[in-house]
């Protein structure tokens, strides 16, 4: 059996502690149960940085140090820049965090 959708946003939530920063305006998650691949990945407002991957791969290491070497397959970490509403960025899995922006329509 694999991991449920509860512990990997209660192990991401744990990771992401203290990672949040003002350019990013979103983060999913996308996790294959039968390949046991993990996506994570950052909705930014700007171009990423090598600041930006570095924040990643931090909070990266930090969820997958909550589970076995065995859950996982392959780790997939992204940083997208996006100026699409909300509403229309891709959330694989699911979002743990998607700030509050006001729409302009």
């Amino acid at each position: 059996m694999g991991l449920t959708t509860e512990e990997i946003r209660i192990a991401l939530q744990v990771a992401l502690l203290g990672e949040i920063y003002r350019e990013i305006r979103a983060i999913a998650f996308g996790y294959d149960e039968e390949d046991k691949i993990f996506t994570l990945r950052y909705y930014l407002e700007k171009e990423p940085t090598d600041d930006d991957f570095e924040s990643v791969s931090e909070v990266m290491t930090e969820f997958i140090s909550h589970f076995k070497h065995s859950e996982f397959q392959d780790l997939k970490e992204e940083c997208k820049y996006s100026n699409l509403p909300n509403s229309q960025l891709e959330p694989l899995s699911g979002f743990v965090y998607s700030r509050r922006e006001n729409s302009l329509a």
